[in-house]
């Protein structure tokens, strides 16, 4: 996405990137069930560390990039330079999946792309330099 991102702000790839997870995950919700049957194997004795280290990778990817991209909007002046790169990223990828639980355990309790989409809104708000 980077390399193909033009003249595309820090704001404007975050976004698409959140979008990009959100439409994936759409499409794999059917699959959420399995996803949680992994997580829960983090607990077993013989598979717990192997399935913790495969989390840790999934998640270092997805926040590497997106803390990337936080950098790249704080080096532009785009996002405020006090925006902590790795707290940010972390709650645009734990708000999907804490979304992805509720609408898993009921789907009445999200409507898991407007909620997702509308929060990751209000971060990319709160974070831009210029208010918006």
């Amino acid at each position: 996405m980077l390399a193909k991102a033009g003249d595309l702000t820090a704001r404007k790839l975050l976004d698409r990137a959140c979008q990009a997870c959100l439409h994936s995950a759409i499409r794999h919700r059917r699959t959420f069930g399995l996803w949680f049957q992994f997580l829960a194997l983090g607990s077993s004795p013989s598979l717990g560390k192997t399935v913790r280290n495969t989390l840790a990778e999934t998640y270092r990817g997805h926040s590497g990039y997106f803390e990337d991209l936080v950098a790249k909007g704080k080096s532009s002046g785009e996002f405020h330079p006090n925006a902590n790169s790795r707290a940010v990223a972390s709650a645009l990828v734990g708000l999907l999946e804490g979304l992805m639980i509720r609408q898993y355990a009921d789907a009445k309790l999200t409507d898991l792309a407007t909620d997702y989409s509308e929060l990751v809104r209000l971060i990319l708000d709160g974070i831009s330099a210029g208010g918006k």
